[in-house]
């Protein structure tokens, strides 16, 4: 692990960068991530083309990391890009009810199987949330925040947010892809946090459909 210390507006931010033996980060740096994408309020009567295998993963009402768990047998991990105080872009803000430059935790990583990108992640995490009894939330390293915040019986997932993603926006995808993401606003012990998750194509193939089971979806 390389802890780098950056002086910003009199605060000094510590960003983990994770760099595991043995990988390849030329896969992923420099990573091109979606400034903005055109986040929709999902609902029922939302005007989006879904196929019946994108609407599945996209509107789980589960624990996406159980299901790669699953799905992959357990060859699972995560990989982190990067960890540190930041200012969430204005959309997060609005969804958090954060005030205009407000900080907060700011983790992105790529969930790997069978050592392939599956999901690119982006988690917004308030400072008043990393409190008590989830401060647990600002050292997480390279364990999933999934399977953290699943384990909390007080965790809800409030409003979702869906979006259409094409490979101009984000460097894992290939030039005649897209792929869907989707935001969800969660609250556990009544304080909120932010997390994205790009399903990239590999997570919509074939090889990700091994153990196949009713699910409960968003409604």
């Amino acid at each position: 692990m390389i802890s780098i210390l950056l002086s910003h507006e009199s605060q000094v931010i510590i960003c983990h960068s994770y760099l595991p033996r043995g990988t390849n980060l030329s896969q992923f740096l420099p990573l091109r991530i979606p400034k903005e994408p055109r986040w929709k309020a999902y609902h029922r009567n939302l005007n989006f083309e879904l196929s019946p295998n994108v609407k599945d993963w996209l509107l789980d009402n589960g624990s996406l990391t159980r299901r790669l768990l699953d799905a992959s047998d357990g060859n699972f991990r995560v990989q982190v890009l990067q960890q540190s105080l930041g200012k969430p872009k204005l959309s997060e803000s609005r969804r958090l009810s954060l005030k205009q430059g407000e900080w907060a935790l700011i983790r992105e990583v790529v969930l790997m199987c069978f050592g392939e990108p599956w999901v690119f992640a982006r988690s917004v995490i308030p400072r008043t949330t990393m409190v008590g009894s989830t401060q647990h939330l600002r050292g997480m390293g390279s364990r999933p925040l999934g399977a953290e915040l699943f384990k909390d019986p007080s965790l809800r997932r409030k409003v979702v947010d869906i979006a259409k993603i094409s490979a101009k926006d984000i460097s894992l995808i290939k030039h005649h892809e897209t792929a869907w993401a989707r935001r969800s606003l969660f609250t556990v012990g009544g304080k909120g946090l932010l997390v994205a998750e790009i399903f990239l194509p590999e997570v919509l193939s074939s090889r990700a459909i091994r153990h196949p089971v009713k699910r409960q979806l968003i409604c």
